[in-house]
């Protein structure tokens, strides 16, 4: 038990040292978050804050409810194939208007095709008396001629106008500034309305605002078609085979559809280009001849024996800027996260302590600077800020800079006050009240709610803002129940849909059931699965509602081998055959077996994803293996475990001698002195520890103070 708690511990402390994005940030920021990590919470927050626009497209060109919802979860199914494809990410509300709009017609045109019977759409609020006639004129033409627009003037009619946010909010979205967002939408509703008078309907600029705004708070999602379009997004982000019985087959056949469109269409663009450059090239080389030939010879002869500029000649600026060679793709990062160690806004450089170690950046003074989801200056960034650098032009410098503040891990919740907007969290050193955001993001079991509905011994994941006081994301759940490696079912019964542990499991679970919800999140060795495919003898951890009487998260694997900090000793490794052999003095689990390893297994090393190619003999290795018990899924291998006394520390050379051996300490070390977070400068001599080499057996990973046996 102890062994786990540590292993949480561990866990939790290298997680606070990485970056995350909270519901306060711009569309763009919590798409690369979803990109990164395919983090649920992120794309829920996309659905919630852009469904009703959505909504609105295929509701306007669709008259059936069932048509429209499918078309609707169809666009956020794309999206989850895309996301990573989108390149003005700032711009998420006008690319799902255009793909809402393209699935829309698409579904229409397959029911026409079908000759199905429409129904009409129900919950369909009208818009006021006076309006109802310019509404009824207006929707068979608005997106016809709206997507006809500039992606800048659209982009700003689908914030305001489609989703109803202020000037403020989206020049926020957006990352630009107000005025911009307020003279771009004037400028756009001009530009529809001059369109929709070709249609002979004359409409003021100011009229066609009223009338989309109204329309806009009347397209509310349905509860039923946001939640299950979330839960088919994770279905559908592990590839259509997964989705196949949990999601409207309907939806995934008009989402693949969209997609091959999607790429025939970028196909027929890549082509039109060569053909383009050909003909441009091949009408240059006719027209230089062409000149050539109606020149007297000698002027001829002269331009085609114009000699080269000198070598020691400098170019001219624009042919120097031409010139100018370009960095290789991989030269440069994609992104760097970590905590912010010092800001200097008069150099406009911050060093940043990262896992490779502290690295001093400088930020471009276009750079697109976002604090807390704010565009802010660097002088507004606080020192423990957890920072995402972007868009870099050379490796040490970026355009685009996300800040947040630190993040809390199954936090027990000790207290709530919704009058003062407060939460109060128990920790180890004590309790913490934090203030909520006004704009915080809640959500209680995977549901949007507000913060009355957070109840004391709940367990939250906390996003702060960069002053560390300020709540910007809560996430509320139950506990998370199984043990190390989670722990073996006895029965399951799909009809009443429960799971009962052995009587030999982990305490917390031993010989009970449990009841599993029914948009439960069940995954069966990393994939999407059902209750009845969970068989007896796998292993399971639960992770409960907050009211403790339910389980929504099913994470089903089979039986761990060696869960334990050190592991077992790995004799031979064959990469070509996939294949883990243990040494015969290992423990008799294991002792002189071969495991198969699984072609997508999660191979970490050192606490790092790597390669089995990767592994020496001589490492220290645990598996997971699949519920069938005959591959290895989860590969975690480490050095050996070397208890002693510290004898020395030189923080200056990054070495720590343990008994009478030096090792060499990595940059990322995790340090726990009496359970805090320490540094090795601050490590003392004299105390008992465990220390975690690496694989290499060289180099400490790990130091933990103990007590001496």
């Amino acid at each position: 038990m102890a062994t786990n708690q540590l292993t949480r511990v561990i866990h939790n402390l290298r997680e606070a040292t990485l970056p995350h994005d909270d519901a306060c940030r711009t569309d763009g920021q919590l798409l690369e978050c979803y990109i990164r990590s395919r983090e649920e919470t992120a794309f829920a927050r996309l659905v919630h804050r852009h469904g009703p626009m959505v909504w609105g497209v295929c509701r306007r060109v669709l008259r059936s409810h069932q048509d429209a919802e499918d078309a609707f979860q169809a666009t956020f199914l794309i999206l989850v194939r895309k996301a990573a494809s989108i390149v003005s990410k700032e711009l998420v509300a006008n690319w799902l208007y255009g793909v809402a709009h393209q699935t829309a017609l698409k579904a229409r045109a397959t029911t026409a095709k079908r000759g199905t019977r429409e129904k009409q759409v129900t919950v369909m609020p009208e818009p006021v008396l006076e309006q109802q006639e310019l509404w009824d004129d207006l929707q068979p033409l608005l997106d016809q001629e709206l997507s006809c627009l500039p992606d800048k003037y659209r982009a700003v009619i689908a914030l305001c106008d489609l989703e109803g946010k202020t000037r403020k909010e989206a020049a926020r979205q957006l990352g630009l500034p107000e005025g911009t967002v307020a003279s771009r939408l004037a400028t756009a509703r001009t530009m529809l309305a001059k369109r929709l008078e070709r249609h002979g309907l004359r409409v003021s600029g100011v009229a066609l605002a009223a009338v989309l705004a109204r329309n806009a708070v009347s397209a509310s999602v349905p509860n039923s078609v946001a939640s299950s379009t979330i839960q088919a997004a994770t279905l559908f982000a592990a590839g259509p085979a997964a989705a196949t019985g949990a999601i409207s087959a309907k939806a995934v056949a008009l989402a693949e559809g969209v997609l091959k469109t999607m790429l025939l269409t970028k196909l027929k663009i890549a082509t039109a280009v060569l053909v383009v450059m050909a003909v441009v090239g091949a009408g240059a080389t006719t027209l230089k001849q062409q000149v050539l030939a109606d020149k007297p010879p000698d002027l001829a002869s002269r331009e085609r024996k114009q000699p080269e500029p000198p070598a020691d000649k400098p170019p001219d600026s624009a042919n120097r800027e031409r010139r100018r060679p370009e960095p290789p793709a991989d030269a440069l990062p994609t992104s760097i996260g970590g905590v912010v160690k010092a800001v200097d806004a008069g150099k406009s450089t911050l060093t940043v302590a990262h896992r490779d170690g502290e690295t001093t950046f400088t930020v471009a003074k276009d750079a697109n600077i976002n604090i807390d989801g704010k565009l802010d200056q660097l002088s507004g960034l606080p020192a423990g800020a957890n920072v995402t650098l972007s868009q870099f032009t050379d490796p040490t410098t970026a355009r685009t800079l996300q800040a947040s503040g630190r993040w809390y891990f199954g936090a027990p919740v000790k207290a709530v006050d919704v009058e003062k907007d407060t939460l109060t969290i128990s920790e180890r050193e004590g309790d913490k009240t934090f203030r909520v955001a006004l704009c915080a993001f809640i959500t209680v079991d995977g549901k949007p709610c507000k913060l009355a509905a957070v109840p004391p011994g709940a367990f939250v994941n906390l996003g702060l803002a960069v002053d560390q006081q300020t709540i910007c994301s809560i996430g509320a759940d139950g506990p998370y129940l199984g043990g190390c490696g989670g722990s073996m079912v006895k029965a399951v019964d799909s009809e009443k849909s429960t799971i009962t542990f052995d009587d030999k499991a982990a305490a917390a679970v031993a010989g009970k059931t449990f009841v599993i919800t029914k948009d439960a999140n069940i995954v069966i060795d990393g994939k999407p699965g059902t209750l009845a495919e969970v068989p007896t003898g796998a292993y399971v951890n639960l992770g409960l509602t907050v009211d403790q009487q339910a389980a929504r998260q099913v994470h089903v694997q089979g039986p761990p081998v060696q869960c334990d900090c050190g592991g077992s000793m790995v004799k031979a490794v064959d990469a070509d055959k996939n294949t883990i052999t243990f040494d015969d003095t290992a423990r008799a689990e294991v002792a002189g077996k071969t495991f198969i390893v699984a072609k997508d297994a999660n191979i970490v090393i050192d606490g790092r994803p790597g390669k089995l190619a990767e592994l020496p003999t001589g490492a220290y290795v645990n598996l997971t293996l699949s519920v069938d018990q005959q591959t290895a899924r989860q590969v975690r291998a480490q050095g050996a475990n070397v208890n002693g006394i510290v004898k020395a520390v030189d923080a200056e050379k990054n070495t720590l001698t343990v008994n009478d051996r030096t090792y060499a300490v990595a940059k990322d070390v995790v340090i726990v002195v009496e359970g805090q977070r320490g540094t090795l400068a601050g490590l003392p001599t004299g105390i008992f520890v465990s220390v975690t080499l690496h694989v290499d057996q060289q180099t400490v990973g790990l130091i933990n103070q103990t007590k001496a046996p």
